[in-house]
Protein backbone atom coordinates (compact mmCIF):
# COMPACT_ATOMS: atom_id res chain seq x y z
CA UNK A 1 0.00 0.00 0.00
CA UNK A 2 1.73 3.16 -1.25
CA UNK A 3 -0.65 5.89 -0.17
CA UNK A 4 -4.02 7.55 -0.72
CA UNK A 5 -5.38 8.14 -4.21
CA UNK A 6 -8.56 9.47 -5.75
CA UNK A 7 -11.20 6.76 -5.52
CA UNK A 8 -9.14 4.44 -3.32
CA UNK A 9 -5.54 3.67 -2.37
CA UNK A 10 -2.50 3.18 -4.55
CA UNK A 11 -0.89 -0.26 -4.40
CA UNK A 12 2.02 -2.09 -6.00
CA UNK A 13 2.08 -5.86 -6.21
CA UNK A 14 5.07 -7.79 -4.86
CA UNK A 15 5.93 -9.22 -8.27
CA UNK A 16 9.24 -10.66 -7.11
CA UNK A 17 7.86 -12.38 -4.00
CA UNK A 18 6.30 -15.47 -5.63
CA UNK A 19 7.68 -18.46 -7.43
CA UNK A 20 6.03 -17.49 -10.73
CA UNK A 21 7.09 -14.56 -12.86
CA UNK A 22 4.31 -11.95 -12.90
CA UNK A 23 3.85 -8.46 -14.22
CA UNK A 24 4.78 -5.62 -11.86
CA UNK A 25 1.72 -3.41 -11.50
CA UNK A 26 1.06 -0.15 -9.70
CA UNK A 27 -2.56 0.97 -9.66
CA UNK A 28 -5.48 2.24 -7.57
CA UNK A 29 -7.97 -0.11 -5.90
CA UNK A 30 -10.78 0.33 -3.40
CA UNK A 31 -9.53 -0.11 0.19
CA UNK A 32 -12.39 -2.32 1.41
CA UNK A 33 -10.84 -5.69 0.47
CA UNK A 34 -7.27 -4.98 1.56
CA UNK A 35 -5.96 -6.56 4.77
CA UNK A 36 -2.59 -6.66 6.59
CA UNK A 37 -0.76 -9.85 5.57
CA UNK A 38 1.43 -11.75 8.02
CA UNK A 39 4.06 -13.76 6.17
CA UNK A 40 6.35 -16.46 7.53
CA UNK A 41 9.22 -14.02 8.05
CA UNK A 42 7.00 -11.50 9.85
CA UNK A 43 6.28 -13.91 12.69
CA UNK A 44 8.46 -14.67 15.69
CA UNK A 45 7.80 -15.89 19.21
CA UNK A 46 5.45 -13.39 20.89
CA UNK A 47 5.90 -10.91 18.02
CA UNK A 48 4.00 -10.43 14.76
CA UNK A 49 4.66 -7.50 12.43
CA UNK A 50 2.79 -7.63 9.10
CA UNK A 51 4.96 -6.07 6.40
CA UNK A 52 2.66 -6.49 3.39
CA UNK A 53 -1.02 -6.57 2.47
CA UNK A 54 -3.33 -9.02 0.78
CA UNK A 55 -6.32 -8.43 -1.46
CA UNK A 56 -9.18 -10.70 -0.37
CA UNK A 57 -12.25 -10.51 -2.66
CA UNK A 58 -13.72 -13.33 -0.60
CA UNK A 59 -17.05 -14.12 1.03
CA UNK A 60 -15.72 -15.54 4.29
CA UNK A 61 -19.02 -17.15 5.22
CA UNK A 62 -19.55 -19.05 1.96
CA UNK A 63 -15.79 -19.71 1.67
CA UNK A 64 -15.63 -18.62 -1.95
CA UNK A 65 -14.93 -15.50 -3.99
CA UNK A 66 -17.49 -12.72 -4.15
CA UNK A 67 -19.76 -13.09 -7.20
CA UNK A 68 -18.24 -11.36 -10.21
CA UNK A 69 -21.25 -9.10 -10.77
CA UNK A 70 -21.03 -7.85 -7.18
CA UNK A 71 -17.27 -7.31 -7.38
CA UNK A 72 -17.62 -5.39 -10.68
CA UNK A 73 -20.41 -3.19 -9.31
CA UNK A 74 -18.98 -2.42 -5.87
CA UNK A 75 -15.25 -2.61 -6.50
CA UNK A 76 -14.62 -1.97 -10.22
CA UNK A 77 -10.98 -0.94 -9.72
CA UNK A 78 -10.26 -4.08 -7.73
CA UNK A 79 -11.91 -6.27 -10.37
CA UNK A 80 -9.92 -4.58 -13.15
CA UNK A 81 -6.70 -5.26 -11.27
CA UNK A 82 -7.55 -8.93 -10.69
CA UNK A 83 -8.65 -9.38 -14.31
CA UNK A 84 -5.10 -8.58 -15.44
CA UNK A 85 -4.01 -11.81 -13.75
CA UNK A 86 -7.01 -14.02 -14.58
CA UNK A 87 -5.05 -16.65 -16.59
CA UNK A 88 -2.51 -17.01 -13.80
CA UNK A 89 -5.18 -17.18 -11.09
CA UNK A 90 -7.03 -19.89 -12.98
CA UNK A 91 -3.85 -22.00 -13.14
CA UNK A 92 -3.53 -22.26 -9.36
CA UNK A 93 -3.51 -25.92 -8.32
CA UNK A 94 -5.95 -25.49 -5.41
CA UNK A 95 -8.31 -23.48 -7.62
CA UNK A 96 -8.33 -26.11 -10.38
CA UNK A 97 -8.89 -28.90 -7.89
CA UNK A 98 -11.50 -27.39 -5.58
CA UNK A 99 -12.99 -24.20 -7.02
CA UNK A 100 -12.87 -24.29 -10.81
CA UNK A 101 -16.60 -23.52 -11.05
CA UNK A 102 -16.27 -20.42 -8.85
CA UNK A 103 -14.96 -16.89 -9.48
CA UNK A 104 -11.38 -17.04 -10.73
CA UNK A 105 -10.03 -15.13 -7.70
CA UNK A 106 -11.58 -17.51 -5.13
CA UNK A 107 -9.24 -18.62 -2.35
CA UNK A 108 -9.05 -22.14 -0.96
CA UNK A 109 -9.33 -22.80 2.79
CA UNK A 110 -10.40 -19.26 3.67
CA UNK A 111 -13.37 -19.04 6.02
CA UNK A 112 -14.83 -17.08 8.94
CA UNK A 113 -11.87 -18.03 11.13
CA UNK A 114 -9.54 -16.24 8.69
CA UNK A 115 -11.29 -12.91 9.17
CA UNK A 116 -11.74 -13.25 12.92
CA UNK A 117 -10.21 -10.35 14.78
CA UNK A 118 -8.24 -12.24 17.45
CA UNK A 119 -6.03 -15.20 16.59
CA UNK A 120 -2.98 -17.14 17.66
CA UNK A 121 -0.54 -17.93 14.88
CA UNK A 122 2.78 -19.70 14.53
CA UNK A 123 5.09 -20.80 11.74
CA UNK A 124 4.81 -24.11 10.00
CA UNK A 125 8.01 -25.75 8.73
CA UNK A 126 10.10 -24.53 11.64
CA UNK A 127 12.34 -26.10 14.26
CA UNK A 128 10.25 -24.93 17.22
CA UNK A 129 6.91 -23.26 17.84
CA UNK A 130 6.82 -19.48 17.49
CA UNK A 131 3.34 -18.40 18.68
CA UNK A 132 2.10 -14.82 18.72
CA UNK A 133 -1.27 -13.19 19.28
CA UNK A 134 -2.76 -11.31 16.32
CA UNK A 135 -5.21 -8.52 17.04
CA UNK A 136 -6.82 -6.05 14.62
CA UNK A 137 -4.64 -3.21 13.34
CA UNK A 138 -5.83 0.36 12.91
CA UNK A 139 -4.27 1.14 9.54
CA UNK A 140 -4.05 4.88 8.69
CA UNK A 141 -5.59 4.32 5.24
CA UNK A 142 -7.66 1.16 5.70
CA UNK A 143 -9.06 1.62 9.20
CA UNK A 144 -9.44 -1.32 11.56
CA UNK A 145 -8.53 -4.62 9.88
CA UNK A 146 -7.91 -8.16 11.13
CA UNK A 147 -4.48 -9.57 10.33
CA UNK A 148 -4.50 -12.38 7.74
CA UNK A 149 -1.74 -15.01 8.18
CA UNK A 150 -0.19 -16.49 5.06
CA UNK A 151 -0.74 -20.19 4.39
CA UNK A 152 2.77 -20.89 5.73
CA UNK A 153 1.45 -20.00 9.19
CA UNK A 154 -0.98 -21.89 11.40
CA UNK A 155 -3.87 -19.88 12.80
CA UNK A 156 -6.40 -20.56 15.54
CA UNK A 157 -9.20 -18.05 16.02
CA UNK A 158 -10.22 -17.13 19.56
CA UNK A 159 -13.24 -15.49 21.14
CA UNK A 160 -11.33 -13.00 23.30
CA UNK A 161 -7.86 -11.54 23.69
CA UNK A 162 -7.55 -13.25 27.09
CA UNK A 163 -8.23 -16.63 25.51
CA UNK A 164 -5.70 -15.92 22.76
CA UNK A 165 -2.97 -14.93 25.20
CA UNK A 166 -3.67 -17.99 27.35
CA UNK A 167 -3.36 -20.25 24.30
CA UNK A 168 -0.28 -18.42 23.07
CA UNK A 169 1.46 -18.88 26.41
CA UNK A 170 0.67 -22.60 26.44
CA UNK A 171 1.85 -23.14 22.87
CA UNK A 172 4.97 -21.12 23.63
CA UNK A 173 5.79 -23.09 26.77
CA UNK A 174 8.74 -25.45 26.98
CA UNK A 175 6.46 -28.38 27.81
CA UNK A 176 4.24 -28.04 24.72
CA UNK A 177 7.33 -27.39 22.61
CA UNK A 178 8.82 -30.62 23.91
CA UNK A 179 5.66 -32.59 23.14
CA UNK A 180 5.35 -31.16 19.63
CA UNK A 181 9.02 -31.83 18.96
CA UNK A 182 8.56 -35.44 20.05
CA UNK A 183 5.60 -35.84 17.69
CA UNK A 184 6.77 -33.90 14.62
CA UNK A 185 9.78 -33.76 12.33
CA UNK A 186 11.44 -30.38 12.90
CA UNK A 187 11.53 -28.30 9.74
CA UNK A 188 9.12 -30.61 7.91
CA UNK A 189 5.81 -29.66 6.34
CA UNK A 190 3.91 -31.41 9.10
CA UNK A 191 5.67 -29.61 11.94
CA UNK A 192 3.34 -27.57 14.09
CA UNK A 193 0.20 -28.17 12.02
CA UNK A 194 -3.17 -27.72 13.77
CA UNK A 195 -3.42 -31.52 13.95
CA UNK A 196 -0.97 -31.53 16.86
CA UNK A 197 -3.76 -30.24 19.08
CA UNK A 198 -5.40 -33.65 18.78
CA UNK A 199 -2.44 -35.15 20.63
CA UNK A 200 -1.92 -32.49 23.31
CA UNK A 201 -4.52 -31.95 26.01
CA UNK A 202 -4.87 -28.18 25.96
CA UNK A 203 -7.71 -27.23 28.27
CA UNK A 204 -10.29 -24.70 27.11
CA UNK A 205 -9.72 -21.23 28.51
CA UNK A 206 -11.50 -20.72 31.82
CA UNK A 207 -11.52 -17.07 32.96
CA UNK A 208 -12.24 -18.25 36.51
CA UNK A 209 -9.07 -20.35 36.65
CA UNK A 210 -6.18 -18.53 38.31
CA UNK A 211 -3.53 -20.43 36.32
CA UNK A 212 -5.28 -19.59 33.04
CA UNK A 213 -5.38 -15.91 33.93
CA UNK A 214 -1.73 -16.06 34.99
CA UNK A 215 -0.74 -17.50 31.62
CA UNK A 216 -2.71 -14.84 29.75
CA UNK A 217 -1.04 -12.08 31.78
CA UNK A 218 2.40 -13.58 31.20
CA UNK A 219 1.77 -13.76 27.44
CA UNK A 220 0.89 -10.06 27.36
CA UNK A 221 4.12 -9.29 29.20
CA UNK A 222 6.07 -11.53 26.82
CA UNK A 223 4.66 -9.66 23.81
CA UNK A 224 5.62 -6.33 25.35
CA UNK A 225 9.17 -7.45 26.10
CA UNK A 226 9.55 -9.12 22.70
CA UNK A 227 8.64 -5.82 21.03
CA UNK A 228 11.26 -4.01 23.12
CA UNK A 229 13.86 -6.68 22.38
CA UNK A 230 13.22 -6.25 18.63
CA UNK A 231 14.04 -2.56 19.05
CA UNK A 232 17.36 -3.32 20.74
CA UNK A 233 16.21 -3.98 24.28
CA UNK A 234 17.66 -6.61 26.59
CA UNK A 235 16.40 -10.19 26.24
CA UNK A 236 16.75 -10.87 29.97
CA UNK A 237 13.25 -9.67 30.87
CA UNK A 238 11.68 -11.83 28.18
CA UNK A 239 13.62 -14.84 29.47
CA UNK A 240 12.21 -14.23 32.96
CA UNK A 241 8.66 -14.08 31.63
CA UNK A 242 9.29 -17.28 29.69
CA UNK A 243 10.25 -18.99 32.93
CA UNK A 244 6.95 -17.84 34.46
CA UNK A 245 5.08 -19.27 31.47
CA UNK A 246 6.95 -22.57 31.67
CA UNK A 247 6.24 -22.89 35.39
CA UNK A 248 2.52 -22.14 35.05
CA UNK A 249 2.14 -24.46 32.05
CA UNK A 250 3.87 -27.29 33.90
CA UNK A 251 1.55 -26.76 36.86
CA UNK A 252 -1.47 -27.35 34.60
CA UNK A 253 -0.20 -30.88 33.95
CA UNK A 254 0.88 -31.45 37.55
CA UNK A 255 4.64 -31.54 36.88
CA UNK A 256 6.93 -30.75 39.78
CA UNK A 257 9.68 -28.14 39.53
CA UNK A 258 12.50 -30.60 38.76
CA UNK A 259 10.54 -32.16 35.90
CA UNK A 260 9.62 -28.92 34.16
CA UNK A 261 13.12 -27.50 34.70
CA UNK A 262 14.59 -30.55 32.99
CA UNK A 263 12.25 -30.04 30.02
CA UNK A 264 13.10 -26.33 29.88
CA UNK A 265 16.85 -27.12 29.85
CA UNK A 266 16.31 -29.67 27.08
CA UNK A 267 14.35 -27.18 24.95
CA UNK A 268 16.94 -24.44 25.51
Amino acid sequence: VLGPAEGGVRIRNLAEAGRREVESVECVVEPDLLFPLLRWGDLARYRARPAAHILMPQDFETRTGLPEDILKARYPKTFAYLARFEPLLRRRAAYRRYQEDRPFYSMYNVGPYTANGVKVAWRRMDTRLTPAVLEPINHPLLGWRPVIPQETCVLIDCDTADEAHYLCALVGSALVGFLVGAHSVAGGKGFGTPGILEFIRLRRFDPDCELHRELATASRAAHAWAAREAEGGTPDALAEVQQEIDTAAAALWGLDSSEHQAIARFMA
